[in-house]
């Protein structure tokens, strides 16, 4: 029996996607999800907006566009997690975010308190 179900995997994957569009106004075109025991896995794809895409054209702009994702991210953490654990039986222990910038990508790991 999976701890998180599928219509929360799905929950959690549109939220996402609205949040980023709500926030930077463009959301990732594809979200995918996966959980193992306690942990979720999303993957996001296609997520940058038209001007980040157009900085990212050199090492410079991939560094700078990679400084203001996790500027953002780490602004409006809190918020997203705060929302996104009304979607779980379990409470958010944590979350790690990672950006890669070149492929228009960005992963993340979300760890549930399950009472291992």
């Amino acid at each position: 029996m999976d701890i998180i179900d599928t219509q929360c995997l799905h929950s959690l994957r549109r939220f996402t996607a609205d949040f980023i569009k709500v926030k930077t106004g463009k959301g990732p075109k594809v979200v995918r999800t996966y959980s193992e025991k306690d942990k979720i896995f999303l993957e996001l794809e296609d997520y940058l907006t038209p001007i980040e895409k157009e900085i990212t054209k050199d090492q410079e702009g991939i560094k700078i566009v990679k400084n203001a994702r996790e500027k953002f991210s780490a602004n409006l953490h809190d918020e997203y997690l705060l929302k996104a654990n009304e979607l779980f039986k379990h409470r958010i222990l944590e979350s790690v975010m990672l950006w890669d910038i070149e492929n228009d990508r960005a992963f993340e790991v979300i760890t549930l308190d399950i009472g291992y």
